[in-house]
């Protein structure tokens, strides 16, 4: 999920909002909650996979049911179909979670009926089989159901407008001993009136007649818990065969935007992370109060406002960000598996690492990543700072979860890039290898260690499962003869994280433009840095790790050890950006407001006044 719009939300894993649930559904959260408190079973070597336990495997859930034309998404009762595979033990009660959905009648596929019991409370559901099946046998159930009328998160499910959609679990049945990590292959048919389009899960059959309504059928291309349907007054447009897009009323032209725009983003992820998971991709509208875009198997979900924007507009960078972070979606979490509560950022860094990369190939320039680090690093509150491989960040309900899992999450990746050789080669690998799994944290590294035949634990454990960075307080000292080397007194302000270590990149440049690099360790206070010449002194300007520069005096914005007219020059030229920006240099923010403007220069010019 992408945060769009003037609402800012985010998901965990592409399914849920940054907003609150509406006041209607707060007795429903602690039904989500227990749906992904949990963790997934741990198998030897620390290898976590679905499917791996449990008395049943869910293999296949079919909903059948019609769309109103009003109100709800769903309609009151529908058609479950399920099959199950049975445990290593013989099975004779199947457990399901019911959550959203009340079994009003049981049968097996040949029609018998089965006795069954559902606990209104926890919604779970067991059904008596009669006689225990052999291990490994199939089980083919049918219920009629009466679905409830819910909507856990305003970003996911949205009714009562023009374009309703439904992005959850929960509404079909689940795994009750592993809810989210057993995944099966679903299929939605719903029906609805002539004059609608919808856009499901999986690819997309020709809707056939029946009773006056078009019956739509998809299926799922890979296993999934994530079921999707989005309706609306829509008419379907093929851009290239495998892009569709659903084309809200009088927004034809406008709208081949996004068509070429998704062709174009299908193309790049193809040359960068493997081939695209799915036949086909969809992309149709959803209301603008929903405030987000949603990535769903083999469908990109945005607000109808988008619909509406001009290529010539400047918006239009939006509605690119905003798509290709969900179409990376297709591969980190659809493809890749993400369920652990600690694991959030593997689906939503990554994905919006994907978008970064578009952007680079775009632009030529890597503004887009650079942006996110700045969020990150300038927005994040130190006191309520998370690691990225944190629990936390499946239940924190704050701007933090954002700035961690988006922004930090994709400039992680960026730095491994940075540190890894052939880093985009050894990450499609680590897609091929993952494909269907879900995947964790630990397999990332594992991974990537393996490949590079190195350890990269010290990154790991520095900047994925630990929270903060370090703010260095950097003070330079210069004999007033210019021959002299700088010296570069380094502290590292108390923080709660505890202290830094690690290598930490210099840029020296002089007089004539050129440049020449060094390196420091974070952990020392006091390094010399041979720059006779030093017109400025850069601590890494690539941000290959996170921290924030504070020079002192702060008016010696260049830390060549003098405040002088150098120092002016080059807030001058700084003139003008906003924060974040990508071209952002901590160090010359003197007055430290998070701004680049005229009181910089008033401290500059008020500490060079004085002669210092």
């Amino acid at each position: 999920m992408k945060p769009a719009l003037l609402a800012l939300s985010l998901s965990f894993m592409g399914l849920s909002s940054l907003a609150r649930a509406d006041e209607g559904t707060a007795a429903l959260r602690w039904q989500r909650a227990r749906l992904l408190d949990h963790h997934l079973p741990a198998s030897e070597g620390g290898r976590r996979r679905p499917d791996s336990t449990g008395t049943i495997d869910l293999e296949r859930v079919q909903v059948t049911f019609d769309v109103p034309t009003e109100g709800s998404i769903l309609p009151p009762t529908g058609r479950i179909e399920v099959r199950a595979l049975a445990g290593p033990e013989p099975v004779a009660v199947v457990p399901l979670l019911a959550f959203f959905f009340e079994p009003l009648t049981v049968a097996t596929a040949a029609g018998r009926a089965l006795d069954f019991r559902r606990d209104p409370e926890t919604g779970e559901l067991f059904i008596d089989l009669g006689a225990p099946v052999a291990p490994g046998a199939a089980v083919d159930l049918v219920m009629e159901v009466a679905f409830a009328d819910y909507c856990l998160e305003p970003s996911s499910c949205f009714e009562n407008g023009p374009f309703r959609h439904l992005v959850e679990y929960g509404w079909y049945p689940l795994s009750a001993e592993f809810p989210v990590e057993d995944r099966f292959t679903l299929e939605l048919a719903p029906a609805m009136p002539r004059g609608w389009s919808a856009v499901g899960v999986g690819g997309r059959e020709e809707p056939v007649e029946e009773r006056g309504l078009l019956r739509w059928r998809w299926t799922t291309e890979e296993p999934t818990v994530l079921g999707a349907l989005a309706v609306g007054p829509t008419r379907p447009v093929s851009v290239d065969g495998r892009v569709e897009v659903f084309v809200p009323p009088a927004t034809v032209d406008d709208a081949r935007m996004i068509g070429t725009q998704a062709q174009e983003t299908v193309a790049f992820y193809e040359r960068l992370l493997g081939p695209f998971p799915f036949s086909r991709l969809g992309v149709a509208p959803i209301a603008d109060e929903a405030g987000v875009g949603l990535g769903p198997q083999a469908n990109i979900l945005l607000p109808v406002t988008f619909w509406l924007i001009a290529p010539d507009q400047i918006e239009a960078a939006l509605v690119r960000q905003v798509l290709s972070h969900e179409i990376g979606h297709q591969y980190f979490f659809n493809l890749l598996g993400v369920v652990d509560l600690a694991e959030g950022w593997m689906s939503e860094g990554f994905a919006e690492y994907a978008a970064t990369r578009l952007s680079e190939a775009v632009t030529g320039r890597t503004d887009h990543a650079r942006l996110n680090y700045w969020e990150y690093v300038l927005g994040v509150d130190e006191a309520a700072d998370l690691p990225l491989n944190s629990e936390a960040l499946g239940v924190d309900d704050s701007f933090t979860r954002v700035l961690v899992m988006y922004d930090k999450g994709s400039v992680v990746l960026h730095q491994l890039r940075a540190r890894i050789d052939d880093f985009d080669l050894i990450f499609r690998r680590y897609i091929e290898r993952f494909r269907g799994e879900i995947v964790t944290t630990q397999d990332l590294q594992r991974f990537l260690e393996e490949a590079t035949g190195r350890s990269l634990e010290g990154y790991f454990s520095q900047w994925v499962r630990r929270a903060g960075f370090p703010r260095l307080r950097v003070r330079a000292v210069r004999p007033r003869d210019d021959a002299a080397a700088v010296t570069l007194e380094i502290e590292q302000l108390p923080n709660r994280h505890g202290r830094f270590t690690g290598a930490l990149p210099v840029v020296v440049t002089d007089a004539a433009g050129g440049a020449q690099r060094a390196q420091i360790e974070l952990g020392s206070p006091t390094q010399a840095v041979e720059a006779p010449d030093a017109q400025r002194i850069h601590l890494d300007p690539d941000l290959t790790v996170f921290r924030l520069v504070l020079p002192e005096p702060a008016a010696d914005v260049n830390l060549t050890g003098v405040v002088d007219g150098i120092d002016l020059l080059d807030l001058w030229a700084a003139q003008g950006r906003s924060t974040p920006d990508p071209a952002w240099d901590d160090a010359l923010d003197a007055n430290r407001d998070q701004r680049i403007d005229d009181g910089d220069l008033r401290v500059v010019a008020e500490t060079f006044g004085a002669g210092w």
